[in-house]
């Protein structure tokens, strides 16, 4: 049995307008159904995590993030049955222009919407998912970092939340 598992590293993006919080629906190919999350993918050779959130969102949604208010959370998940460990570094967008267009080059963004609090719990039943943008909308608008065990079949498992202070400010 090894000791290594599998590491992953994800940076994705909190878009705010007045209607909500801008999720994408994702197709899931390995479990035959849809997941919705902010909009985010694995960093690609060489970028940074920065560059890869405003990629993501260019590609997944057709926007531009102008400018970025900072490191809103992490999410550091453990599928101790898969041997995987996910880094997610979600970064808030200050600003961005364009249009909605979905036309996802890998094809697995399948829809976009602006979600309230109550519709992201509804759209994302996974506290790993659901919790940190929850606390992130209540406020205070802090840095915050959360550890989750899920094993299939049973709910998220909470292991921390750390508060890190003030916003990181902008990048």
């Amino acid at each position: 049995m090894s000791r290594y598992w599998h590491h992953m590293m994800v940076a994705a993006a909190i878009i705010e307008s007045p209607s909500g919080i801008l999720l994408v629906e994702n197709k899931r190919s390995w479990q035959d159904t849809t997941e919705w999350s902010l909009p985010a993918g694995i960093l690609d050779p060489g970028e940074t995590l920065i560059e890869t959130a405003g990629r993501e969102v260019s590609e997944e949604t057709g926007l531009t993030v102008e400018s970025w208010g900072g490191l809103a959370y992490v999410v550091h998940r453990i599928f101790a049955d898969r041997k995987i460990q996910l880094g997610v570094h979600v970064f808030s967008a200050k600003s961005y222009s364009g249009e909605i267009e979905l036309n996802d080059p890998d094809g697995i963004v399948v829809d976009a919407c602006w979600a309230d609090a109550d519709r992201v719990r509804e759209l994302m039943p996974s506290a790993a998912f659901h919790q940190p943008i929850g606390d992130w909308l209540e406020g205070p608008r802090s840095t915050r970092i959360y550890e989750y065990r899920e094993v299939v079949g049973e709910p998220d498992e909470l292991l921390s939340r750390s508060d890190l202070g003030a916003d990181s400010g902008d990048v």
